[in-house]
């Protein structure tokens, strides 16, 4: 249990920072998955920072990745596949100090 405390917290902690958390939010609040080109454009950051939040909030779990072709083109010279980043399906809930809620119930 104290591993997953701690991983909860390391996770919401990473929204503590601005220019992550304002990915984030873009993120989302998309209907479909954002390139990192969308995701960097939108939140006004150079495609190298938001490359590197992005990527800390998919290690973090708060936002998980698909590869797809954008352009519809396939077969050999239709590119590589987009990187496309999605809130994650994952669940945090911190509480301090830690509640638990099965031991009242047994």
């Amino acid at each position: 249990m104290p591993d997953e405390l701690a991983d909860h917290v390391a996770a919401v902690g990473a929204l503590a920072e601005p220019n992550r958390r304002a990915l984030y939010v873009y993120v989302v609040t998309q209907q479909e998955p954002v390139s990192r080109e969308q995701a960097a454009s939108a939140v006004d950051l150079p495609l190298h920072t938001a490359r590197f939040h992005l990527d800390r909030l998919v290690e973090d779990g708060l936002l998980e990745v698909e590869f797809r072709r954008l352009t519809g083109r396939s077969g050999p010279g239709a590119g590589r596949p987009s990187k496309l980043y999605r809130r994650s399906a994952r669940q945090f809930s911190v509480s301090l100090p830690e509640r638990r809620y099965e031991l009242v119930s047994d």
